[in-house]
Parts: structure tokens; sequence; C-alpha cells
């Protein structure tokens, strides 16, 4: 080859024109887009004639299109045809490139195939491995192989490098096959290919699935491992389809799991069986949420108790335990909650408080006692019972997950006596730190803040359980929280309570109206201590005249020891209907009233126009306050709302009487001129006297 030469050569010899860097000096090449060599591809442009042809690629082939010819045209740079590689030839790049991935076989046939492929169903958990021989260990790009025959899946093979030698590369299937039948993907790489198949099998469609009417086999008892349990549940109009393995957990009772094998519907009307394993959790229903063919139903098993309860014993129900725990900087002003409680943040008015509140609600190992209300026929003993529970980590202060125990001994139980029994809930390898909420958003309109948890127990001889539910609160927060008093002040009421359940079964507040440990402003204070003694005056808390706003008259200082104890504000013995002051009233005749007229209905439940409780509370009847002192007797200090000995004002010189050797609390409820108070007994007690006010949710 030549111009002008006695005998030409095959070999191009250009010589450069000036070799002390005088001028741009090469030899150029056609200068192409990768997208271009791919359009000659497409057009059979380049063969055997064109082999060993060199272009300079200036831009990249598109993912697209880097296939056949073009597969590694990835980056520019100098190429030549090799007609020699894959079944039409590829262009390769030159040496000081990125070595081309070669390889001496590739099989799809003995592929190996994992998951299934339904059709109209979206493909989830499918790839095939496609195995090779003699890699050169280069790099090889990522590729998207569309489906044919049965359409609308996609295999995807993510860019990496062979081996050197023997090694497989994994295509994942996605997308959401057209029919059954067999997809077929053309595969291409290292200079080999192959048609890889997969089958896509009918989708099973059922008419109907009839869970209700389940065939059920073996007993579950809570705290026993299960064998031999097992349910055969109906369908109809089945299309013959195949269907996959299921793994159901159960819920209500949880730690179950119904297991499903992988099968083929009937051509009409069939059934499948679902096994049961595991340990049940406690006592009552675990559902099973079974979904096959396009139709859901619930799948219910009765969970024994691991106890019989005597006949004549029945526990009290739907009982739950409060955990107030609470951290908030911005809470002024407070709004009460219109929807549910959640742990979520949400800013009063965007400016920070003078006093953050900060709680760290708990259950410890040792455990919080808790009574149970309880209905006894006829005495017995009641067996000795344990149950526990998960509460989930996104319930924690700590984010670490807790499992709780309810328990309680044997115990007897007597006509006369038993009114409730006692129980212990207990946290397991360490205290569970219950998340801290915030005021505005963790306590709810039904005031019962978050639920963490909820055991179940059976209640009665016939083995019906119930539930003990476990829930956190930010708190329930004075009715005056944050709002001025009759002097202006808007700092004497902030007061931040607990709620609890009484031997009744009832939720009350777990301290008096104005206590010591529920003021956010006081040293001691701490919203879930309750009285550590009948005498301990950090809980005496206000004193109320019967029927009158919390408008300040009814605040006490109670310093150590409790006496004497000191009124916020003074006194006046000018009656009056609506105070526009913080005075206590003296009235010196009767009936000893603060009023000059009298009025029955200004505590009289939720819309009591003077109710002092706070929002979803209400002051007791006389009915329900002495039901609290019947069952619970002489010693009520040591009950669950731990009364103590605040005493009383007394109406004709407002001087304080009976401090710590006497409780007496206001009911709303009246007889005649007076109003019904309790004390160790119901008392007509005149309305001008004030009192301690408890409050009961209503």
């Amino acid at each position: 080859m030549g111009v002008g030469t006695v005998s030409p050569k095959v070999t191009l010899d250009v010589a450069a024109r000036a070799i002390d860097g005088s001028a741009a000096e090469g030899f150029k090449v056609p200068m192409l887009t990768g997208n271009a060599l791919y359009a000659a591809a497409t057009n059979g442009k380049y063969t055997s004639s064109q082999d060993g042809a060199i272009v300079h690629v200036t831009t990249a082939a598109d993912v697209s299109k880097r296939t056949g010819q073009t597969e590694y045209i990835d980056s520019s740079g100098l190429y030549y045809f090799n007609a020699g590689e894959g079944s039409s030839g590829k262009w390769l790049k030159l040496s000081g490139g990125t070595v081309s991935p070669v390889l001496g076989s590739l099989d799809c046939n003995g592929s190996l195939s994992v998951g299934h492929l339904y059709s109209g169903e979206i493909s989830n958990g499918v790839s095939s491995v496609v195995s090779y021989t003699n890699g050169n260990g280069a790099a090889y790009n990522a590729q998207d192989i569309l489906s044919t025959g049965v359409t609308g899946l996609t295999a995807h093979l993510s860019a990496g490098s062979l081996s050197n030698g023997n090694g497989s590369l994994t295509y994942t299937i996605s997308g959401t096959p057209s029919g059954p039948g067999t997809a077929s993907f053309a595969i291409g790489i290292g200079g080999q290919s192959c048609t890889l198949t997969r089958t896509v099998v009918l989708s099973s469609t059922v008419s109907s699935l009839d869970c209700s009417g389940a065939v059920n086999s073996g007993t579950l008892t809570e705290g026993s491992a299960v064998s031999g349990v097992s349910s055969v549940i109906s369908y109809t109009g089945g299309n013959g389809g195949l269907y996959s393995a299921q793994s159901v957990s159960s819920t209500g009772v949880t730690g179950l799991t119904a297991a499903l094998s992988s099968g083929t519907l009937a051509n009409g009307n069939g059934s499948v069986t679902y096994t049961i394993s595991g340990t049940p959790s406690g006592s009552g229903t675990a559902s099973f949420s079974i979904s096959i063919g396009g139709k859901s139903c619930i799948l219910t098993r009765k969970v024994t108790s691991s106890i019989t309860i005597p006949s004549g014993i029945i526990l009290g129900q739907n009982v739950t335990y409060f955990v107030t725990s609470v951290y908030d900087k911005d809470y002024l002003p407070y709004t009460v909650p219109t929807g549910d409680a959640s742990t979520n943040v949400q800013a009063a008015d965007g400016s920070n408080e003078m006093v953050t509140v900060n709680v760290q609600g708990t259950i410890t190992p040792s455990g919080v006692k808790v009574n149970i209300p309880v209905k006894v026929e006829q005495g017995g003993i009641l067996p000795a019972y344990s149950t526990t529970i998960t509460i989930p980590a996104d319930m924690t202060e700590d984010g670490v997950s807790r499992n709780l125990t309810l328990s309680w001994a044997s115990q007897a139980c007597d006509f006369f006596d038993t009114k409730f029994i006692t129980a212990t809930i207990k946290a397991i390898g360490g205290t569970l730190n219950a998340k801290k909420l915030d005021i505005n958003s963790g306590i709810g309109n039904d005031a019962l803040g978050v639920l963490m948890g909820q055991f179940t127990y059976p209640y009665n001889n016939a083995g019906n359980t119930t539930s003990y539910s476990v829930r956190d609160i930010a708190g329930i927060p004075d009715r005056m929280f944050g709002v001025a008093d009759n002097t202006g002040n808007s700092a004497t009421h902030m007061m931040l309570y607990s709620p609890v359940v009484a031997e009744d079964g009832k939720v009350w507040l777990n301290n008096n109206l104005g206590a010591h440990y529920a003021n956010i402003n006081h040293a001691s204070f701490n919203p879930g201590q309750q009285a550590m003694s009948s005498t301990d005056y950090l809980a005496y808390g206000s004193l109320f005249q019967w029927g009158r706003k919390p408008d300040g008259h009814e605040l006490i200082n109670w310093g150590s020891g409790g006496t004497p104890g000191t009124p916020v504000y003074g006194k006046t013995s000018t009656l009056s209907n609506m105070p526009s002051h913080a005075l206590f009233i003296v009235s010196g005749a009767s009936p000893f009233d603060w009023r000059t007229t009298q009025d029955d209905t200004l505590w009289l439940g939720l819309s009591g126009a003077n109710n002092p409780c706070p929002s979803g509370f209400r002051v007791p009847t006389d009915t329900e306050i002495d039901k609290i002192r019947i069952m619970v007797g002489a010693n009520i200090e040591n009950s669950a709302l731990k009364f103590s000995f605040s005493g009383a004002r007394i109406a004709n010189y407002s001087d304080l009487a009976d401090v710590g050797s006497l409780y007496y609390f206001w009911t709303s409820s009246v007889n005649g001129v007076r109003a019904i108070g309790m004390s160790t007994v119901l008392n007509n007690i005149v309305r001008g006297n004030a009192n301690s006010v408890r409050c009961i949710k209503d």
C-alpha cells in the first residue's frame, strides 16, 4: 500500500512533518457518536467487510442502545470493529481503554430460577442466575432486557465485573406479566448470547373465601407451644391457578403464625389448609388476615386461658393503667384537644415557656401494684395468673422495646370483704421508659392518651376475656392551666394531674385539685406521685367553697408538715353570686353559703356552670365517692386514690380545721340548703365551708 512505491506494503506509514512541537501532528480517524454506530448496526452497515475498521467515538451510546455491536460503547475514545466477536461483530476499545468482557459460553438453559411469576401480578423477589465459562475478568455494563412472548417484564443486570474463569450473572425480573405462558429474554454479553425463559403461571382467583365457616382442629392455650392445630378454609369459584406459600402473623392474641404451603386451586369449589404454630401470648381471640385469589377474610381462633376462674368470681373488665410521661417547652396557650392523642410535638405559639415540663414516666422491673375490681357471688380461690405483652420501641423514650408482664398471685376472694384483687405490672429485663409526650398533643379528646399495649386476661368461669390497657399520657391540665384567676394572675393554676383507675374501675385524678405534686412551678412537682402518707401535705391541695369556680379563693400554700397552711388570698364577708375577686367569702348566718341565692346545679356534671375539674372530668356524686369509701374500708388513704388529711376551711370564720387528722371531700350532690361531702361517712355540710375536690372522668 502506498503512493509511488515499487513494492507496496499493507502497512500505512504516516510520518510527522514536525517533531519539535512546532505543529499539531496526528492521524485522525472518522469521528462518530455511539448512537450513530448503533443506527449503522441497525441498518446492517458493519459486516465482515469492515473488520478492523477504526473510529473515534465522541459520545457514548445511550444505555438503551448498548446492545449488539455497540454493547461496549460506554465512553468516548478509539474503537475498532471485530467482526468475529459475538454473532454479528462488536465495537471494541483499542488498547489503553477498558478491556471488553469476553466469555467462553453462556448457559440460559441451566439457569437457576428464584421466585414465581403470576399473570397480572407485580413481580416480587423474582430473579434468574445464568452461569458462564471462561470469563476474562473485565467489567460489564448494566442491562435491561424486555420480555417477548409474555410481555410486561424486564430482566435487569446490574453493572459489574466477570470472574476470571467460570461464574454467574443474576438478572432481576420486574414488572407485571401480561398473561400466562413463557416470557423470553434475549441475553447477550461477552460475545455470547442465549435465550432466558421464565414460566408465567395463571394467577389464582376465587369467587368467595369463607373464614367464618373454617373447620378448625386442635386447641390453643395461652403460654403453651402449639401442636396439631390447623384451620381449613373453603372457597368457591377457583380457577385452577397456582398460589404461593403464605405465613400470616396473628393479631389480638399474638405469638402465632398461620402457614399455607404453595399449591393449585381447584377448578370450582375447594379449600386451603393453614397450619398454626407458635406460642399464644395470652388468652382471648387470635386473628389472622387471610388473602388468596383476590379475596380476603379474617380467620379467628379462640385461645383458652391457662387458668379456670371459679364460677362465683367475676373480674372487672376493660381496665387501664396510665403512665404519665411528658416533655414540653411550648405548652401555652393550652388548647383542649379535639382529636386523638399522638406522639407528635405540637408548638402552642412558637415561644418557649419559663418552665420546661420534663417528666420521665416509667414501669420498672420491680413493678407497680394495681387493683382490678372483682364481683364475688360465691367465695373461692382465684388462681395465679401471668401474661406478657411487648411494648414497641416507638413508644419508648430510649427506643428500646420492652416486655411487660401483668400477673397476680393466687388469692382468696370473700363474698363480704373482697371488692378488688391486687395485681402487678412490671417490665422485663430493664426499666420501660415511656415516650415523653407533648401537652397539647399527648392527651386526646378522650383524655386517655396513647395506647402503648394491651393485656388480655380471663374474667369469668366461661373463659371470656377482657383487656387491660397500658396507656401513655402527658397528664391532665387543670381547668385553669395558664388561665388568669380573678386577680389576673395566670400562673396560679399550673397543675398537671395524672389519671388513675380506682377500685371501682373508674378513672379519677390521682391527686386533689391544687396539690403541690401537680404544680409545675413547685419544687416537688411530680405528676405521677400521690400522697405517701395520710399527712403528706404536698398532696393536700386546694380547699373549695361548694359550687364556686377555681377563681383563686381555693388556693392554699402548705408549709412543711402541712400545718399551718396559708391561703394565697384573703377573705371578705360580702356574699356574691359572681365574685370578681379571689377572696374566701365568710358567711356568718344560715344557710352559711357564699352566695346570696343558692344554686344546686353549679357543679352538676360536666356542664355545671362552675365545674372546677379539668376538661372531661367532673365533681363526683355522693354515690360515686362513697363507693370508694365502702370498697376500701377504714384505711381509705391506702386506696388507689391515696386520700390525705387536708382538713377543711370553716365558713363562718375562714380558719383551717382538722388538718392532718381528717379529710373532707365535696360531691356534686346537695341535700336541702347544704351540700353532701364525704369524710369517714357522708355528711351534709354547709356550702360556705371549703373542702377538697377529687375529680372523676365522665
